[in-house]
């Protein structure tokens, strides 16, 4: 064996050295922070793990003169307004004749109050009941009638918890659902019998609860609410929403009267819920349906990322109320806060503030930094662009962009920003 040739296995193994060492360190690097990337696409923000596809964003001409403003590479032009543009694609069949706009067929509760003659306490008590359940009957078909087609769509359920978890989750309610079921089984051959969530209402004599119902119907509310909130839970758990919820109920201080969903992201990214019920609750039926709310939240965020009451929860509400007609209806709500992307502009709502990790927050489409600011109900849905000092990261973007080896908008943006976020880190532990 020649010297010649061993010095060149001797450099070659350098090299490897050498280059796994510059893939390790980048590596560890961009490992380093957990960014997070909200997808302001919608009115409502959607929580994702990884930024938009490379070749969605190169697309985009708006975002490329953006980058140019804001680096100072082009001047800002902003078009002129032509009121004309808005009206010269109208076709005169796009226009819709006056006669042909049909006014909105009445809620089903103006049909059937003139038709109700007689108080419910008036009926004997099997004609009440069927006259309950028929008017269930005609309220779910209204609904099913009613409901855009949007919502009916089957739900994404990528993110649902595994099987092993679920399992888990469904072993702890899973006895005291199916003695629910069972027994309304059963009395589905009894006519004198309802059903368990129609027993817990006030107007359901006691002589025809369920047997389960009848024990918290007879016991103070106060006394008992704490368990029926677990029992409701469960139920509507594994009928609803699939096993994949945890248990946390949390009873609110006096002071506090609202009834909210505490939704957190972990430093791994797990998505977490807590629900937070006011201890003024004085009735079953506000209970169900603060608990079913929060929970059509919960499931949104935890199953889809949607960050405040947007499609998937509407689509959690109407499954919930397909399943289960006894259930009242969702009423939306409007978000906390705004998330506003400071380079392409993007905006959407949630009800997360990311407080000490709102320097983690980056866009979905372009990967810049975003900024949280309040929003009423009145402006949840207008895009707010406030004008702004330039922070420590524009100012970093800005002098690094250009010099930046990658190609591409997505692929420079990741490599600065694993770079800003290690400078972070290092000037933190300094």
């Amino acid at each position: 064996m020649s010297p010649t040739s061993g010095c060149e296995r001797v450099l070659r193994s350098r090299v490897k050295i050498e280059r796994q060492e510059t893939l390790g360190s980048i590596a560890e690097e961009e490992a380093s922070v957990l960014l997070i990337y909200l997808d302001l696409d919608e009115p409502i923000a959607i929580v994702r793990s990884e930024p938009a596809a490379d070749a969605a964003v190169e697309a985009d001409v708006e975002l490329k003169r953006r980058v140019d403003s804001f680096l100072g590479c082009s001047k800002a032009l902003r078009p002129l307004y032509n009121p004309s543009d808005t009206f010269e694609d109208i076709q005169e069949n796009d226009r819709v004749a006056e006669e042909q706009v049909k006014p909105e067929p009445p809620k089903l509760e103006r049909l059937l109050l003139p038709r109700i003659g007689l108080a419910l306490k008036s009926f004997p008590s099997l004609r009440q009941k069927l006259f309950v359940e028929n008017v269930q009957r005609l309220n779910a078909a209204y609904f099913e009638q009613q409901t855009p087609q949007q919502l009916k769509e089957p739900i994404d359920l990528t993110y649902l918890p595994d099987e092993e978890q679920r399992a888990r989750l469904c072993r702890e309610h899973k006895a005291l659902v199916q003695q629910i079921q069972e027994q309304e089984q059963e009395q589905d051959q009894n006519l004198l019998c309802y059903d368990f969530l129609s027993s817990l209402s006030p107007d359901t004599p006691l002589a025809m609860c369920h047997p389960l119902a009848l024990g918290y119907r007879q016991q103070s509310f106060d006394d008992c609410k704490a368990e029926l909130a677990k029992a409701l839970f469960g139920l509507l758990n594994h009928v609803v929403f699939h096993c994949g919820l945890h248990q946390w109920i949390d009873w609110l201080p006096p002071r506090k009267l609202h009834a909210s969903c505490a939704l957190s992201l972990e430093s791994d990214l797990q998505r977490r819920a807590r629900f937070q019920l006011p201890s003024h609750i004085r009735e079953a039926g506000e209970l169900v349906g603060l608990l079913l709310h929060e929970m059509c939240h919960a499931a949104a965020f935890v199953y889809s990322g949607e960050m405040a009451h947007g499609l998937n929860t509407r689509k959690w509400a109407y499954r919930a109320k397909s399943l289960l007609p006894q259930l009242p209806l969702v009423a939306d709500c409007a978000a906390s806060c705004r998330y506003t992307c400071h380079l392409c502009r993007r905006s959407a709502c949630g009800d997360i503030r990311f407080r000490g990790k709102q320097q983690l927050l980056r866009c979905f489409h372009c990967q810049f930094e975003l900024i949280v600011s309040d929003c009423s109900g009145d402006s949840a849905h207008e895009p707010r662009l406030m004008a702004q000092s330039d922070t420590s990261y524009m100012i970093y973007i800005r002098a690094h962009y250009a010099q930046c080896d990658q190609s591409g908008h997505s692929s420079k943006m990741r490599t600065l920003n694993a770079q800003y976020s290690r400078m972070q880190v290092d000037s933190e532990l300094c």
